[in-house]
């Protein structure tokens, strides 16, 4: 499996899929924080860095398979005080950057991760913008 994964963090994704018994041809991660970099690196240096998803050219990664990414939550969440409850701000231009992702690598399978307390109008946005209607897992 070709794996795309976009706010990678310490790269669960790759364990999830390790776990499952899922073989990973190639896996390329985009992340900022440096210290969920660094342990990524320390622990499957097989994965492949590019950085910032705002500068991602997602055309090179078409006939991947899997798109996975949970844009930070922190702007959507009811721990934050004054929190986006609108398509507008910090929070909607990352889950944009998932949705151009999605279209621009046409990756055939896609699994987008968040909060369950985000405002409903962005949960609709969501809905709309990835076609499906989330489902809730406690976890």
């Amino acid at each position: 499996m070709k794996v795309l994964s976009l706010f990678d963090g310490i790269s669960c994704g790759m364990l999830a899929l390790q776990r499952a018994g899922i073989p990973v041809e190639c896996y390329d991660a985009f992340e900022i924080d440096k210290y969920a970099v660094t342990v990524s690196k320390r622990n499957f240096p097989e994965i492949v860095h590019h950085g910032n998803v705002f500068d991602g050219d997602y055309t090179q990664f078409l006939g991947y398979d899997l798109l996975l990414g949970g844009s930070p939550c922190t702007y959507w969440s009811i721990a934050k005080k004054d929190r986006e409850t609108n398509c507008n701000g910090t929070g909607f231009e990352l889950f944009m950057q998932f949705v151009r992702a999605l279209e621009e690598s046409q990756c055939r399978y896609f699994l987008y991760e968040n909060n369950h307390s985000i405002a409903p109008a962005i949960k609709d946005f969501i809905t709309e913008k990835l076609g499906v209607q989330p489902i809730m897992i406690n976890s």
